[in-house]
């Protein structure tokens, strides 16, 4: 949602700023609204009263908005939100929330230990290198569903020299 906001006042504002200049964060008293956007920082780029760009961006966007000292306060519409939200979730199912950026990179992932090396045994009894190859594949997976060639040294509780391992690495040409 935030991204949208953005978008949308860059171009309220004819791509006089940046995207990067417009910050949208969470108010500190709710019923200010969903999101506030401070004005104080545009006003600088724009040579305008805070509250004059507030105002300006309030009359063109499409979400409800207040002015307040040099704050913009953006109110949700949770039932649109949720709507448009799980509409988004139907098409686009499984591949919902990812994205491809890391097509053409790979990266290797060395859960380090295995087999006849534990690593070191915590207080409740966790093997590290049992928790360690979890965890690898757990970030795996999340690497995958953003596009990433992922690569593992171990997939299983087999031990691998630190030097195979990094010799392993190496020759995918990815980054460790």
């Amino acid at each position: 949602m935030k991204e949208k906001i953005v978008e949308e006042i860059y171009n309220i504002l004819n791509k006089e700023v940046e995207p990067t200049d417009i910050i949208v964060e969470k108010p500190k008293d709710r019923k200010l609204g969903d999101y506030s956007i401070p004005c104080f920082s545009l006003a600088k780029k724009l040579r305008k009263n805070p509250n004059i760009i507030a105002e300006e961006i309030s009359k063109k966007l499409s979400l409800k908005s207040e002015v307040l000292n040099g704050y913009l306060n953006v109110f949700i519409d949770k039932n649109s939100f949720t709507k448009e939200l799980l509409e988004k979730i139907s098409i686009e199912k499984e591949n919902y929330g990812s994205n491809k950026s890391g097509e053409g990179k790979t990266i290797v992932i060395d859960a380090g230990h295995g087999g006849k090396d534990p690593g070191a045994v915590g207080c409740l009894g966790d093997i590290e290198k049992d928790m360690n190859l979890k965890t690898a594949k757990a970030l795996k997976n999340e690497l995958k569903s953003k596009g990433y060639d992922v690569v593992m040294t171990r997939k299983s509780d087999k031990f691998i020299s630190l030097n195979d391992r990094v010799n392993y690495a190496i020759s995918k040409h990815g980054i460790i």
